[in-house]
């Protein structure tokens, strides 16, 4: 999950003019937790997030249905819960429909997917960015303003709209990695 902020902190620019600008657009509620920021809603959803994947289509589909069907052929596919494929079936007619698809500030999923493939960059081509280290990376957000500034809060929700100091935890970043 730190990973993920950092994602979002490396979308961060000089000539960022607001949030929704980066993916903090996308992954807009931070909660400082013991161990560096997290998510609201992916912290919450974690078991539901890790049992569902997006294939290169962006089509949605279950893990446990793909493990069902490939570790048992021979048994009747009504034994899998018909319930957990409808979701599947009606959550990828959701993410189908044009309708459903909402822009914000003209700004649409293929451009937040490509500001993924460029922080998820702009971290590898960082040689001291600990991707693996769970203990380095934890030290590193207690290294950054906005978590020292809202952990020992009563709401320790980070506020993300003030597009200055993300610019800044942003810098302090920069400088940890050298």
């Amino acid at each position: 999950m730190k990973l993920l902020y950092f994602i979002c902190l490396s979308s961060v620019h000089e000539d960022t003019q607001k949030r929704q600008d980066s993916l903090f657009g996308i992954f807009d509620r931070y909660i400082a937790m013991e161990n560096g920021p997290v998510e609201d809603s992916v912290y919450h959803n974690r078991g539901i997030l890790l049992r569902y994947t997006f294939d290169s289509e962006l089509k949605l589909s279950d893990k446990y249905q793909e493990h069902f069907k490939f570790n048992y052929p021979d048994v009747d596919e009504n034994a899998y819960n018909k319930s957990d494929i409808y979701r599947v079936e009606i959550l990828n007619e959701q993410l189908q429909d044009p309708k459903n698809n909402k822009e914000t500030d003209e700004t649409n999923l293929m451009l937040y997917a490509k500001m993924v493939d460029k922080s998820i960059e702009h971290l590898r081509n960082k040689k001291t960015f600990p991707f693996e280290d769970k203990e380095l990376l934890i030290q590193m957000t207690h290294e950054l303003p906005l978590w020292n500034k809202y952990i020992n809060k009563n709401d320790t929700c980070i506020q993300l709209d003030n597009i200055e100091e993300l610019k800044y935890e942003r810098h302090c970043f920069d400088e940890l990695l050298g």
